[in-house]
């Protein structure tokens, strides 16, 4: 087995046909008798080769695809015979090695990701109160609606809406905390308002320095807007 570049390239300058052929057939590497048919009876070195009489369609494919390329899908043959991909289709190829029980494994898992996958998608689409596949499938063909984010001029004291998605930490550490201990998070309203109160050495706080009452910062994620809103609906 030699390298990808080699096949591709040709496999070197070795590269030639046993027999002269009458056409243009593209050499193949480690297969110099391509195009060529046996007596049967010669048993000399090289002896006995003739041209083999082959299609034009054939030829065709050969010599326009690139050399050294195994065609057919999932080659488990390497050198070997092909069925011509014009006599069986790449969906009948394909069913042929998914049901195999080497496959079997592969094909679980791809079904039960895939089947995840389109679960997930279907409970965003219908249950979610933002999304839907209205919404996705027409706003992102949009590109106009992104430009309109930046053509509104924000002022430099003025409140900047920021969400952030927090990382679980199971593997690895919350890269936002590092950065509150560094002093160097800027322009986030919780993080003042945190300060503000005091009680910022609960952000800086691992995993397992967790106590039962630190850290407790529930009830400074809630802004004033939504403090008023909710204050609004009780009181009525």
């Amino acid at each position: 087995m030699s390298r990808a570049s080699v096949r591709v390239g040709g496999g070197g300058g070795g590269v030639k046909h046993a027999i002269e052929h009458p056409y243009f057939l593209k050499p193949m590497p480690g297969n110099p008798h391509m195009g060529a048919v046996h007596d049967g009876v010669s048993t000399g070195y090289g002896e006995g080769f003739s041209v083999k009489p082959m299609n034009w369609l054939y030829r065709w494919r050969h010599n326009s695809q690139p050399i050294g390329i195994a065609r057919g899908l999932y080659n488990r043959n390497p050198g070997g015979k092909q069925v011509h991909w014009l006599e069986v289709s790449t969906i009948e190829k394909f069913r042929l090695q998914a049901v195999t029980e080497e496959a079997l494994l592969p094909m679980f898992l791809n079904i039960f990701v895939l089947g995840v996958t389109a679960w997930q998608a279907w409970r965003y689409f219908a249950y979610h109160p933002d999304i839907s596949l209205y919404n996705v499938a027409l706003w992102t063909t949009k590109p106009f609606c992104t430009m309109h984010r930046a053509a509104f001029k924000h002022e430099l004291g003025q409140p900047v809406f920021k969400y952030i998605q927090r990382t679980p930490e199971m593997y690895s550490f919350d890269p936002l905390r590092e950065l509150y201990k560094l002093g160097v998070a800027a322009n986030d309203p919780f993080l003042e308002r945190v300060k503000a109160a005091g009680r910022e050495e609960e952000l800086y706080m691992y995993t397992y320095e967790y106590t039962k009452t630190k850290p407790n910062l529930a009830d400074l994620y809630e802004n004033d807007h939504h403090r008023a809103k909710v204050s609004s609906i009780f009181s009525k």
